[in-house]
């Protein structure tokens, strides 16, 4: 694949500058970093791995949030099925809500929460926000954990009323959604070794979607 945009440039003498470089483009503006070849400095890896983790945070915050609403549903009463109801659709709505504010957030507004605190935006090879497919590609390595949440919530929604039941289909939907945090971390440390070893700062998903991850300060 051509790295096109993305590709870097060491930071050379204004006599030392290829004459065949297209016009819009100029050499990285000081030594050091990684920049495009119009001159966006690329987000480092430190950076990026903690503005995904602002984002996770501020997730896990609201699953939280989510969480102490679906208790109150238990009542003075301890109405099992209420709270079987309240917990897996809140559990459900906030997992593939988080699929959506990363793919939405990146395609629509080219950052989310945790990039934009931090200074950083996504851009597509072709210019501008990556497209729907382009984010899709990029975050794909979340739908593990969320859909493994999903899927546990379903499960939960679909049991018995009894506690028993409710019992059962949790540890079935709780193994679920495990296993698939599990494979979101395994896949969240080979990206950050491959954003790491990249000389142009991409991960094997930024790659895919043809991306790259720059700072705005």
């Amino acid at each position: 694949m051509n790295d096109g945009l993305w590709q870097t440039q060491q930071f050379v003498p204004p006599h030392d500058v290829s004459p065949v470089q297209p016009p819009h483009y100029h050499p990285s503006p000081a030594p050091g970093g990684h920049y495009t070849l119009d001159g966006k400095r690329l987000a480092t890896t430190g950076v990026r791995v903690a503005a995904r983790a602002i984002d996770f945070v501020l997730l896990t915050i609201v699953s939280f949030v989510g969480s102490l609403i679906a208790s109150a549903a238990l009542g003075s009463t301890f109405d099992y099925d209420a709270y079987r109801v309240a917990s897996s659709v809140i559990s459900l709505v906030i997992s593939l809500g988080a699929i959506v504010y990363f793919v939405y957030g990146e395609c629509v507004f080219g950052t989310t929460v945790g990039k934009l605190i931090l200074g950083v935006t996504v851009r597509s090879a072709a210019g501008g926000n990556p497209t729907l497919a382009q984010s899709f590609k990029r975050n794909a390595f979340v739908l593990p954990m969320y859909l493994g949440s999903a899927i546990s919530a379903m499960i939960l929604l679909g049991s018995s009323e009894d506690i028993v039941g409710a019992m059962s289909s949790m540890l079935y939907g709780g193994t679920v959604g495990f296993l698939g945090t599990i494979a979101t971390v395994g896949l969240s440390i080979a990206l950050i070794i491959s954003i790491s070893n990249s000389p142009n700062v991409q991960g094997f998903h930024d790659k895919m979607a043809e991306s790259a991850v720059v700072s705005n300060r």
